[in-house]
């Protein structure tokens, strides 16, 4: 789950943003940062709370 995470993060970062830049979606790049952001924050928390409980 937290590599999924991860590499969906960072898809979503690198090729949905610059897609959504290219067209002039302000406000489609902004949530897409939202989420690729989110989705790496919950993998690292995730990894911290494996290493901590486990």
């Amino acid at each position: 789950m937290i590599p999924l995470l991860l590499f969906s993060g960072l898809m979503i970062l690198r090729v949905d943003r610059a897609e959504l830049k290219q067209q002039k979606m302000s406000k489609e790049q902004k949530f897409s940062t939202f989420l690729g952001v989110t989705n790496i924050v919950l993998a690292f928390s995730f990894f911290v709370l494996r290493m901590v409980l486990f």
